[in-house]
């Protein structure tokens, strides 16, 4: 394991713990990594009631 695939292994083990059936894609960026959660379960009960305001 790469340390730049680290971040990845820890969110999608912490979503699978939390009982979400979702997969991670890892897109390299210039200053990091985007991590974009994909799943079929109701994304609101990741994003949360304030959801609409998520930056």
């Amino acid at each position: 394991m790469t340390m730049s695939t680290i971040p990845k292994s820890i969110l999608e083990n912490l979503l699978n713990r939390l009982g979400f059936d979702a997969t991670v894609e890892e897109t390299p960026m210039d200053d990091g990594s985007l991590l974009n959660v994909n799943t079929e379960d109701d994304p609101g009960r990741l994003i949360g009631r304030q959801g609409p305001y998520a930056q």
